[in-house]
């Protein structure tokens, strides 16, 4: 049982059965892997447990289908022991929020640390590129890059492989059917909301 973060109301709950889970947990492993994550990297997991959440959970998960060597660090843990570990096990990759990452990030500066992290995958807030450049500044990153487009409610729906820069990512399209809808002047409940044509933008 999960719950959605209720940033457009109050939570929503939703039930996976322990195949439901397997499948998401081993779509977002491909997912992982398109980003840049193999079996070779040593993967800090800096998402948040707890709260019914799902991210800590299923990138755990992920990172064991994909077979790399996992840290189970979590978002809320000290910046110093985070750097303590990442540095002592020479993390190769990172997976967590962003506000985390960047926190992570002016710890790192303002402790002259040379700790270095080859990729960053985020996910759960938005990254400008103002922010990546920051990163990979700091942290000598060679990727950041979203750790995939999801919700709760279905799972993983999208991924970004090498070639998609910013906020773009493919749609899942052997997992999800995706529609973009028009929900201008549509009661709360879609019942009445129409497909947006081709470039058009509108809600998942």
């Amino acid at each position: 049982m999960y719950a959605s973060g209720g940033t457009t109301g109050d939570a929503k709950y939703t039930f996976y059965s322990n195949e439901e889970y397997r499948n998401a947990t081993d779509v977002l492993a491909f997912i992982y892997r398109e980003a840049g994550i193999v079996e070779q990297d040593i993967v800090g997991n800096l998402f948040v447990a707890g709260n019914l959440w799902t991210s800590f959970n299923v990138a755990g998960r992920a990172l064991e289908n994909i077979g790399c060597l996992q840290l189970p660090i979590g978002g809320t843990t000290s910046f110093e022991n985070m750097i303590k570990y990442l540095e002592t096990f020479q993390v190769t990759a990172l997976v967590g929020l962003p506000s985390i990452m960047v926190k992570l990030a002016e710890e790192v500066k303002s402790r002259k640390s040379s700790l270095r992290i080859s990729k960053i995958l985020y996910g759960g807030e938005h990254l400008r590129p103002a922010t990546i450049a920051y990163l990979k500044g700091i942290l000598g990153c060679t990727i950041v890059r979203s750790a995939g487009y999801a919700c709760v409610d279905t799972g993983p729906i999208g991924f970004q492989c090498a070639f998609l820069p910013g906020t773009l990512h493919h749609v899942l399209n052997d997992y999800q059917i995706v529609e973009i809808l028009n929900t201008e002047d549509v009661p709360p409940n879609l019942g009445d909301a129409k497909k947006c044509s081709d470039g058009v933008p509108g809600e998942i």
